[in-house]
């Protein structure tokens, strides 16, 4: 699993490298869509996108929606590509679904938005996904019919997400980040939203033996595979007295305690499976995130 932000105009940016050494990925609010405004975006856009390129921090976008009619958010969607298209995007362009004025529209009509959202940007080779709070996609989106998109939740003072299935969870709005000041959105997303690329094509090949956790927060499984609906993971409780205590150490001045080991814990890894899972006493880490000790 994989440790990022969201942030928007509402942030404000001191530091982006020393963001860069915080995260594995920014997801960057573009801009508003209307049925009768003109597109809105905040300035200081482009300069978020510019340094992400430019420290290569994996970004994606989104949208927040305001349209309830589907040829109008065809109409902004088309308006604003030639932008978008330029992008070096790794995450998915989100359509943000949470605007109260479109609640009257009806279930059925907002998840077939979601669904013209998502043809829209699949028509033009982008990989696209849906953002709301769990309470939106349990009351006006019919989600598990969106089988295709990407699901982007927000729901806080949870251990996981009340959702049959997710690809990133948004479980605060008041997380601290060096960088950044004041509060910022913090998330996880699935491994498989990113893929691993290796040098040359070559296939990087993992031995046992220790290894140190390279990113920010590291999920462990219970077994080698990530699972669809993702509940093969490992909550603090259920990890070995030993990493409790590594990760307590390594985060008493985060404010909270996450469900996976950080950066720094150390690792002996007694087996290798499908390539890169590593067995550790707690279950099995994805070494690719990880570095091998005195290397």
């Amino acid at each position: 699993m994989k440790f990022g932000i969201d942030i928007s105009g509402a942030n404000t940016i001191e530091n982006w490298e020393e963001i860069k050494n915080e995260v594995d990925f920014v997801i960057i609010k573009y801009g508003n869509i209307y049925d009768d405004k003109k597109f809105y975006q905040h300035k200081d856009v482009k300069a978020k996108i510019e340094a992400c390129e430019n420290l290569k921090i994996p970004y994606g976008i989104y949208i927040f929606n305001y349209c309830n009619n589907i040829n109008k958010l065809k109409k902004n969607l088309n308006n604003i590509y030639k932008d978008i298209q330029k992008l070096n995007l790794s995450l998915p362009v989100f359509l943000d679904m949470e605007a109260e004025e479109l609640i009257q529209e009806g279930k059925a009509q907002l998840t077939q938005l979601c669904f013209s959202f998502y043809e829209f940007m699949k028509s033009k080779g982008l990989d696209a996904g849906i953002y709301a709070n769990a309470s939106w996609f349990k009351n006006y989106i019919m989600y598990n019919d969106f089988e295709m998109g990407k699901i982007w939740v927000a729901q806080y003072e949870v251990d996981k997400p009340q959702m049959s299935r997710y690809d990133i969870w948004q479980y605060t709005s008041s997380g601290k980040l060096d960088g950044i000041k004041g509060n910022v959105d913090l998330n996880y997303a699935n491994d498989d939203l990113f893929h691993v690329k290796q040098e040359d094509d070559n296939v990087k090949v993992f031995k046992t033996g220790r290894y140190i956790v390279d990113t920010k927060v590291l999920t462990v499984r219970k077994t080698p595979e990530i699972p669809k609906n993702d509940d093969n993971w490992l909550r603090f409780g259920e990890l070995t007295t030993n990493a409790q205590m590594q990760i307590k150490k390594l985060t008493k001045n985060w404010g909270y305690v996450p469900n996976g080991l950080v950066k720094g814990v150390v690792c002996d890894v007694s087996e290798i499976k499908n390539n890169c899972w590593g067995k550790i006493p707690s279950g099995w880490i994805n070494l690719n995130y990880c570095k091998k000790e005195g290397e």
